[in-house]
């Protein structure tokens, strides 16, 4: 028996796909932000926040999409 896709299937697939565009493309958002800021300047509560740091940050984003 041929395996089928059902159009229930088909949606939620094009949903998922539509999402991880969105969350990819928020991700470049928030990479060339960083890259862009000044951080000479940055609050004490905020100074440990690194590449490193928004490294990990895009690591849970894709563990959450799977």
């Amino acid at each position: 028996m041929a395996h089928r896709t059902t159009p229930l299937t088909a949606a939620r697939q094009k949903s998922d796909f539509e999402i991880c565009c969105r969350v990819q493309a928020a991700l470049d958002r928030a990479e060339r932000a960083f890259d862009r800021a000044d951080n000479t300047s940055n609050p004490q509560w905020i100074g440990y926040f690194d590449e490193a740091n928004l490294s990990a940050k895009f690591g849970h984003c894709f563990a959450a999409l799977g």
